[in-house]
């Protein structure tokens, strides 16, 4: 069982265009998937808790988010700084992509 995703797992993996976290994921680390320039779309599981510092920095290109669970689940995630744009993204709440 997979419970964190670790710091610089896919760092620069600008041939990544796609992301899915597996269920039972409850922290993703720091620059996990940062600079990945052609990453368009993550999808989240709800067991989810925390997102760390500059998780998904400089991953500018990030256009939808599809989460597992609901809107009032997704706003207790903590977040910490720095995720490109993870957070400006479209956001899909129980939606499978």
């Amino acid at each position: 069982m997979v419970l964190k995703i670790l710091s610089h797992l896919l760092l620069y993996s600008n041939s990544l265009e796609y992301i899915a976290i597996p269920d039972n994921v409850r922290i993703i680390e720091a620059s996990a998937f940062a600079n990945c320039q052609n990453l368009k779309a993550v999808k989240l599981p709800c067991s989810l808790v925390k997102i760390v510092d500059k998780a998904f920095n400089e991953s500018n290109n990030i256009e939808d988010v599809y989460y597992s669970g609901s809107e009032k689940e997704w706003d207790k995630i903590t977040f910490g700084k720095q995720h490109g744009s993870l957070l400006s993204a479209k956001l899909h709440c129980n939606r499978s992509y």
